[in-house]
């Protein structure tokens, strides 16, 4: 009878080494793997990226405008009591909100704030003594209502909280 040979996966006890050797390789292909998945993970990301920004072009190209900055300044309107926030390049008001005590005594105090407000000439305005025409007697009223040099008391304290001298 010839011998006819056959070879066949069988189940073989592993040696130390081969052991050794099969775990390294193990590693090795975990390593890849791990490599591998951080790999899909940026590209990944970049794809989302990119579909966002494919999205937000969309929706650009879509409504015909965009959100930029632009220079905007804010103008007191004093008849209406508001202050508005105008673009500079169009002129379109972009926001009103009602002005405060704070505003308008800012406004008071700031010069060049009577340019954009009527102003009153005091010239204009009548005198309580107008009925007398003594131009001599002018200078020497106007000499009593000038200010004194003596220091003013401070207006924050009533009498009792005053310091003592």
């Amino acid at each position: 009878m010839a011998s006819d040979s056959v070879t066949r996966e069988l189940a073989c006890v592993l040696s130390e080494t081969e052991v050794r050797l099969l775990g390294e390789r193990l590693a090795q292909r975990e390593l890849d793997i791990d490599k591998q998945k951080e790999r899909r993970s940026k590209i990944s990301r970049k794809v989302n990226e990119l579909r966002k920004e494919v999205f937000d072009l969309a929706t650009t190209i879509e409504r015909g405008e965009e959100v930029r900055e632009v220079r905007c300044e804010w103008r007191d309107d004093f008849a209406q009591n508001v202050k508005r926030l105008i673009r500079i390049d169009t002129g379109d008001e972009v926001e009103q909100v009602t002005m405060t005590a704070a505003d308008l005594q800012l406004a008071i105090e700031t010069p060049g704030a009577s340019e954009q407000r009527d102003t009153i000439d005091l010239d204009d305005v009548p005198d309580d003594d107008e009925d007398e025409d003594t131009d001599d007697d002018s200078d020497a009223a106007v000499e009593e209502l000038a200010p004194t040099s003596a220091p003013r008391k401070p207006r924050g304290r009533s009498r009792q909280q005053q310091p003592s001298a």
